[in-house]
């Protein structure tokens, strides 16, 4: 009875969703090409204790994310994700993008839009 209540638990939290928060949800995943134009801001990391699950890899990326977004961050790039035997770590390089410059022209309108309908219903800035 024991084990079948350990593998019901087991279940449940591999059933667990884990969500970023809103300003993590603006930063975009990038290439290297892709940030050749934009600002380095630092190196950021995320770690998380939950180690034999990959909500605990997931974790970590949102959290690193989250310090991204608080330096202002647009874009990161993923430098590791350390698996270790008490905590995950995920570390990325964040970088800031002025859409004016780096953006093509096309693109400039969708991204004020965004902006525009996106941002105000985010609960920080």
């Amino acid at each position: 009875m024991r084990l079948f209540a350990l593998i019901g638990l087991a279940f449940l939290l591999t059933g667990c969703i884990i969500e970023p928060s809103n300003r993590a949800q603006r930063i975009i995943v990038a290439q290297p090409e892709m940030v050749s134009e934009c600002a380095l801001l630092g190196e950021v990391a995320g770690n998380s204790k939950i180690t034999l699950l990959p909500q605990g890899e997931q974790l970590a990326r949102y959290r690193a994310l989250d310090q991204a977004a608080s330096l202002g961050a647009s874009h990161v790039i993923w430098v590791n994700q350390q698996n270790q035997i008490t905590k995950n770590v995920a570390r990325a390089r964040a970088y800031y993008c002025d859409p004016d410059k780096v953006m093509p022209r096309s693109y400039q309108y969708i991204d004020q839009y965004l902006r525009a309908h996106r941002y105000p219903f985010d609960e920080a800035k």
